[in-house]
This record gives structure tokens, sequence and C-alpha cells, in this order.
């Protein structure tokens, strides 16, 4: 699982990939690691905080994104054999990749997101 100060270096590097950009589709094959995305699809990113090892993305219309980079997880700008999940940013595409699969997204309501932490993660197929 990546450290503290790691988790902190990703949001500082997110910050300005991301915030003030809309949100255009979240494509991935997995639900039960990556809830209720199609929320985010169309919300505008206000900006990125963390909360422990979890970065929260605020989105418009009072949603938040929080994403748990898991052991090996991390964004990329290009996709990979490891890429679970794409963002389509309006000026760019960003890929969350993520080797062992530990990594999970899920898209809430502000506030909400210390559910995230009580859902247990689905054990590995």
């Amino acid at each position: 699982m990546p450290e503290l100060p790691e988790v902190e270096t990703t949001r500082r590097k997110l910050l300005p990939l991301f915030v003030g950009k809309r949100l255009l589709q979240l494509e991935h094959r997995d639900p039960r690691r990556y809830r209720h995305t199609e929320r985010a699809e169309g919300q505008r990113v206000e900006g990125i905080r963390r909360r422990g090892k979890f970065l929260l993305f605020a989105l418009t219309e009072g949603w938040e994104m929080v994403v748990h980079l898991g052991m090996t997880g991390g964004f990329r700008l290009e996709r990979s054999p490891h890429t679970r999940v794409a963002f389509q940013l309006e000026d760019r595409e960003i890929f969350f990749h993520d080797p062992r699969r530990f990594g999970r997204i899920w898209v809430v309501r502000k506030g909400d997101s210390f559910v995230c932490y009580l859902i247990a993660p689905p054990r590995p197929s």
C-alpha cells in the first residue's frame, strides 16, 4: 500500500490535471471495484483533497469521487496492460493503473465518504 507521503505526492500531481476539468466519461469493466462511477460523468472536478490514504475528488452537483490506490495503484498519461479505469476529460485522457487490482473508486454524495471505509472490498477472483 502506498505510504501517506506517496498519496500526498499523487494528489499534488493530479491537481493541475483534474481540477477545473469536466469528467466526460469513466470507462472500466469492474463495477464491484469501481462503484457508481456513472454519477461522476459530466461533473466538473472542483478540488482534490486527501483523507488518510484516500483521495477525495470534489465534484459539482454534490458528488465526491473517492479513490483508494490499493497496493500498486497510480495514475498514468498512457494506457498500459494494467489500466483499470480510463478518465476521459475535456482535454486529455488519464488512466488509473493498478497491476494488483487492490485499488477502489466510489462516487458518493459529498460528506458520505466515510461509507467507503465501511465497505468491505470484494475478494480477488
